[in-house]
């Protein structure tokens, strides 16, 4: 039997392959295939990137075939499986690949490109088939890349399964911060973020694989969904391909997207509205209320005698404040309460507050109390914090930032004179470093959320307004092209 450590070649992979429990041999090969090919992926994007498209292989056969390999690993899927076209379409390009590869020896970065892309089609095919031939073939190719690093690697692989751990749940590279192809991928999505394109289904798609744990795992229906996708779905040039995918992943990022209100048109006004949604039962929401609205009053009463709530003062203004504003909208009050309780630690970690003082502690001790209570008694809410703990945000780019700015005062220009400050509001604190993660991270939930309701209207609007379906998304805006990278935040 062949020792992990001595899977060093094509044979020595089949021949641990072949090894493996039958229960989780064919899975076993589609992980190992998979995963040896999406580590060489950016070597052929980045070549694709900066040259037109030669004999039909650009990005998206190659990125099409990757994605069906990763469906593949989420589990025994039949539509994978069982695809007799995406097994004949996976053989057809890895021939051009293996051609291609053939032809391009002279050339280091071009064989290494093509050899990149014949692996993601091997790993298509092993995903088909489910053989360890298969997915030794595809490893093979992914080492002509580069086989030093992708030999390495898939002993990492082959240890965590041999372990019973699921390599999907790891980043590609065992030691993310040593990724040796990291500029690659770099310098493709500097392309793909400066094209007319949308491309931000494909870098979260990659940047979820390079590494799950920061990133977040992906909505897995919503990859099958695109995988499985017939022939005539990915026909068409780039942007018209990745227009059908962004209209799935905003289909299920709404769900994803919870924000326990209602956006729509004000039927007097057409501005859009934010209407909260208040399954609070009244006596719970009374009680917050009250028990906050008291123990802030002491605190302004104590304060006129002595200095010592000087420091939050104007955490005191701003629950005062939100107790009229938000008053029937239980998840702002909940946001309220915990910031300021976010606010009050801060403050007294930094010694700006009496230690000890009772009346900060019974204050701290009613919003927690306050807090706990919308949760528990609302369903609405409850879902969206879930929701809300479990969206990874990337750094947004200064490209990225200009054009959230841009989708920002557009949708604030629509929208009726609360939520548009609102939304101004939010697009400021998504890139406020003074700002906690936690309220940066909230800010841009709620205002993706916002967005992406919005243009749904709009979308819906178009369509019933046109006498020919083909006009979707046309006379939406030109900032609303970005409401893709809005949705891949979420899935």
């Amino acid at each position: 039997m062949v020792d992990v450590t001595e899977i060093e070649d094509r044979d020595s992979l089949e021949a641990w392959l072949n090894a493996r429990p039958e229960a989780t041999r064919q899975q076993d090969a589609v992980t190992i295939a998979h995963r040896a090919a999406m580590r060489v992926l950016p070597l052929y994007l980045a070549w694709q990137s900066t040259r037109s498209p030669q004999d039909d292989l650009t990005a998206l056969p190659v990125l099409r075939v990757s994605l069906i390999s990763g469906v593949a690993t989420l589990a025994s899927t039949p539509e994978i499986r069982n695809a007799d076209a995406f097994a004949a379409a996976a053989d057809a390009f890895a021939a051009r690949a293996d051609a291609f590869a053939a032809a391009a020896d002279a050339f280091a970065a071009r064989a290494a490109a093509f050899a990149a892309a014949a692996a993601a089609a091997r790993a298509a095919a092993a995903a088909a088939a489910a053989r360890a031939d298969a997915a030794a073939d595809a490893a093979a190719f992914a080492a002509r890349a580069d086989a030093d690093i992708v030999w390495q690697e898939i002993q990492h692989d082959a240890g965590r399964l041999q372990a019973g751990d699921s390599p999907m749940q790891a980043p590609l590279w065992h030691d993310p911060e040593n990724n040796p192809l990291a500029q690659a991928w770099d310098d493709t999505v500097k392309s793909w973020t400066a094209a007319d394109t949308d491309w931000s289904f494909w870098i979260r798609w990659y940047d979820s694989a390079l590494n799950p744990t920061r990133h977040g795992a992906q909505n897995g229906p919503m990859l099958t969904e695109i995988a499985t996708q017939d022939d005539a779905f990915w026909e068409g040039s780039d942007a018209e391909v990745n227009e059908r995918i962004a209209a799935i992943v905003q289909r299920h990022a709404i769900p994803a997207s919870e924000n326990a209100e209602t956006i729509q048109r004000d039927p007097d006004s057409g501005q859009f509205q934010a209407i909260a949604v208040n399954d609070l039962p009244s006596r719970v929401m009374a009680d917050a209320l009250e028990r906050i609205h008291d123990v802030v009053e002491q605190m302004r009463d104590a304060g006129k005698t002595s200095n010592a709530y000087t420091a939050l003062s104007f955490e005191l203004d701003l629950i005062q404040r939100n107790l009229i504003k938000y008053d029937g909208n239980p998840l702002r009050l909940y946001e309220t309460f915990i910031k300021v309780v976010r606010r009050i630690d801060a403050k007294e970690s930094e010694g700006l507050c009496p230690p000890g003082d009772l009346l900060i502690g019974d204050l701290r001790n009613d919003l927690d109390s306050s807090a706990i209570d919308i949760m528990g008694n609302s369903d609405a809410v409850a879902r969206t914090i879930r929701m809300r703990v479990g969206t990874r945000f990337n750094r947004l780019s200064i490209d990225e930032r200009q054009r959230l700015h841009e989708l920002s005062k557009a949708a604030a220009s629509e929208s009726d004179e609360e939520l548009a400050q609102e939304v101004i509001d939010d697009d400021i604190a998504t890139d406020d470093e003074a700002l906690p993660a936690e309220e940066r991270d909230e800010s841009r939930y709620r205002l993706g959320s916002r967005l992406l309701r919005m243009d749904r209207i709009k979308r819906q609007e178009v369509v019933r307004a046109a006498e020919d379906t083909a006009k979707i998304g046309k006379g939406v805006g030109a900032a609303w092209d970005f409401i893709g990278w809005v949705a891949s935040w979420f899935v």
